[in-house]
């Protein structure tokens, strides 16, 4: 089943936007939980986000470049029960 994810707080003392710097897989492709799937920027450093669970990568809604909220829907992942 599909599962939209939101991005996560990147620390518990940093709540602000961020900027996707880079996705590691595209869309169609597998990911595997804890492996890097994307880059993101924020005001000091860049941080590679991993992926929460084993599946496919369905949709990517926040392109490179573009800022996201924490709380925000990024992505959409589907549950890989393989």
């Amino acid at each position: 089943m599909p599962t939209d994810v939101v991005l996560p707080r990147i620390s518990k003392n940093y709540g602000e936007a961020v900027t996707v710097k880079r996705w590691f897989y595209q869309d169609g492709e597998v990911v595997e939980q804890n492996r890097p799937l994307v880059a993101v920027e924020t005001d000091k450093v860049i941080v590679e986000i991993s992926a929460p669970i084993d599946g496919v990568l369905l949709q990517i809604y926040a392109e490179e470049g573009q800022l996201v909220q924490p709380g925000e829907y990024w992505q959409s992942l589907a549950e890989d029960r393989t």
